[in-house]
C-alpha cells in the first residue's frame, strides 16, 4: 500500500506509524503543518498547507490511502476530500479529541455526568455537528482512538474503528538500574492547562506537599525528548483528571514503569481492560489518592510493573500498525 498521513502530526502518533507501516513492507509518509516546540520526529514531511494544496495533484496520481487526522483538510470547504475519493483513492478520517467532543455530550451522555470536563479547547458545537455530518456524508469509516471518542463518531458513521494510541515500547521502557530518590518525584506535563486540570493539580500538590514531602516537577513547553527524560526519573506522573479518558502522557508514563494517575469516567472505564493499572483521580479525589500513592513505595512499584505490561499489551506500535492496516483493507 501506499500510504499518505495529512495533514499534522498528532504527539508523534504519524511518525510512529509510518515508521512501523515501513517495516510492515508498506509505503507510509506523513505530512505535518503543526510546528512547534515539541519539535516532532524528522520522519514527517514538516510543509504548510500552501506547499500541501500546490502538491495534492501529484499525491493523488501516485498514493492509494489517504489517511486525515483530527478533522482537518487541505482546503477550508474540506472538497479535497471529493477530489480525492472521485479519483478513486481510499480515504479515512481519524478523529482525535476536540474535532469530535461535542461540549454538551462531553459534561452529560446517557450513562454518564463528568463535571470536569473542559471544552473550551473544542470546536463550536454547530461546527463539530456539520463537520461530522460533512465526513460522514462521503467517508463510510472513521477512526477514533479510544472509548471517549467513539460515542461521538458512532451516531454518523457506518463504521468506527477504535485504535489504540502507538507508543514504541522498545525505544520508550523502563530505566534498567534506578537509583533511589531521597523524595517521590511527582511529574505533570501538559500541553492546555485547562484540558489537563493543570491548576487544579498545582493547587492540590501544593497543599499535600505541606503534609508530605515530595518533589514535583511542571514540564511546559518543552521538547518531547525532554519530557520523556524527566518522566523516566519520576515515581508517578499525574496526565490529566478532567477528560475521564487516558492520554499520550498516560500512555509513555505506564510504558516507563511509572505510576500513572488519570480520570477515568466510570462508563469508560467499564469498557477498558480490566487489568488497566492506572489510578483514577479527578480534582475531588485526587489529594487522597496521591497522598495514598507518595506513602506506598510498594504499591508504586507493582503499579509501575503492571503498567509497563499493559502497554506492551495494548499500544506497542507494531501490534497497532497492524491494526491499522485491517482497517485499511476494509476501506
Amino acid at each position: 500500500m501506499k500510504i499518505l498521513h495529512l495533514p499534522l502530526e498528532v504527539g508523534g502518533q504519524i511518525a510512529e506509524l509510518c515508521l512501523q507501516l515501513r517495516a510492515l513492507g508498506h509505503q507510509a509518509v506523513g505530512y505535518n503543518w503543526r510546528h512547534n516546540y515539541l519539535k516532532y520526529d524528522n520522519t514527517l514531511l514538516h510543509s504548510d498547507a500552501y506547499e500541501m494544496l500546490n502538491t495534492l495533484e501529484t499525491a493523488i496520481t501516485y498514493f492509494d490511502i489517504f489517511h486525515y487526522h483530527t478533522g482537518y483538510t487541505l482546503f477550508k470547504d474540506k472538497t479535497d476530500i471529493e477530489r480525492v475519493i472521485h479519483a478513486g483513492k481510499k480515504v479515512v478520517m481519524h478523529h482525535r479529541g476536540n474535532d469530535v467532543r461535542i461540549p454538551s455530550r462531553a459534561v452529560k451522555g446517557q450513562h454518564y455526568f463528568n463535571p470536569y470536563v473542559y471544552t473550551g479547547d473544542s470546536l463550536p458545537e454547530q461546527q463539530i455537528l456539520s463537520n461530522l455530518s460533512y465526513f460522514s456524508k462521503h467517508l463510510n469509516t472513521a477512526i477514533v482512538q479510544d472509548y471517549e471518542l467513539y460515542d461521538y463518531a458512532a451516531d454518523y458513521y457506518r463504521n468506527v474503528h477504535i485504535l489504540p494510541r502507538p507508543i514504541n515500547i522498545e525505544r520508550i521502557r523502563p530505566q534498567e538500574t534506578t537509583a533511589p530518590h531521597d523524595l517521590p518525584i511527582v511529574v505533570h506535563a501538559p500541553t492546555s492547562r485547562a484540558f489537563k486540570g493543570t491548576e487544579d493539580i498545582i493547587r492540590i500538590t501544593e497543599k499535600l506537599r505541606r503534609e508530605i514531602p515530595f518533589h514535583f516537577i511542571l514540564l511546559e513547553k518543552v521538547p518531547r525528548e525532554t519530557t520523556l527524560s524527566c518522566m523516566r526519573e519520576a515515581d508517578i506522573i499525574v496526565d490529566q483528571i478532567n477528560c475521564g479518558m487516558y492520554g499520550n502522557v498516560s500512555v509513555e508514563g505506564m510504558a516507563l514503569g511509572k505510576t500513572v494517575v488519570c480520570y477515568l469516567r466510570p462508563d469508560i472505564k467499564a469498557r477498558l481492560p480490566k487489568e488497566i493499572p492506572i489510578v483514577s483521580a479527578n480534582r475531588d479525589t485526587l489529594y487522597d489518592e496521591l497522598k495514598r500513592l507518595l506513602l506506598d513505595e510498594d504499591l508504586r512499584r507493582r503499579l509501575g510493573k503492571q503498567g509497563r505490561l499493559y502497554a506492551e499489551a495494548w499500544h506497542d506500535a507494531k501490534v497497532v500498525a497492524k491494526q491499522l492496516i485491517s482497517i485499511y483493507e476494509t476501506l
